[in-house]
C-alpha cells in the first residue's frame, strides 16, 4: 500500500465537494435565468439560448457527480479491504478506516472510541510503519 492509495478517497471526497458546489452555482444561475423569462424582476442578459446551456451543463455536472461518487464508494471500499488483510492489529486498522476511509480527525476518531488524540496518532503511526511506509518522511505524519 502506498501514501497516494490511503489518500485517493479523500482526494475523491474533496472533488465531489467541488462538483456538487459548481452544481449548485449552475442550477442558481439557471433558477434566476427562469425568473427573468418568466417576467419576475431579475438579472439582465438572459435568454432562453442561455437557459437552454445551462441546463445541459446541470445535466452534465450531475452525470459528473454521479460517476465520481461511484469511484469514491469503490475506491473506499477497497481501501477498506486492504487495510482489513495488511493490518492485523484490530485498533490500527480501526484508527486508519476511520481517518483515511471515512475523513474523520485523528481527534475525532479518538473521540469516538474514547481515545486520546495522542495514543490515537500512535496507533495511525504504528499502522504506517506496519504497512511498510516511512512515518519519518511522509506528509501523513502531520495530518
Amino acid at each position: 500500500m502506498t501514501r497516494e492509495e490511503l489518500f485517493e478517497v479523500n482526494v475523491m471526497k474533496k472533488a465531489i465537494a467541488y462538483e456538487e458546489e459548481r452544481l449548485k452555482y449552475l442550477r442558481e444561475c439557471a433558477d434566476r435565468i427562469t425568473a427573468y423569462l418568466s417576467g419576475v424582476p431579475a438579472e439582465q442578459g438572459y435568454t432562453v439560448s442561455r437557459l437552454e446551456e445551462l441546463v445541459s451543463k446541470i445535466i452534465d455536472q450531475e452525470r459528473n457527480l454521479q460517476r465520481l461518487k461511484v469511484l469514491c464508494a469503490e475506491a473506499q471500499a477497497e481501501l477498506i479491504k486492504r487495510l482489513d488483510r495488511e493490518l492485523p492489529d484490530n485498533l490500527q486498522r480501526t484508527v486508519m478506516i476511520e481517518h483515511y476511509a471515512f475523513g474523520l480527525s485523528l481527534k475525532e476518531v479518538g473521540n469516538k472510541f474514547h481515545m486520546s488524540k495522542r495514543y490515537t496518532l500512535k496507533l495511525r503511526n504504528q499502522a504506517l510503519e506496519n504497512l511498510n511506509l516511512d512515518i519519518e518522511s511522509s506528509p501523513l505524519v502531520h495530518l
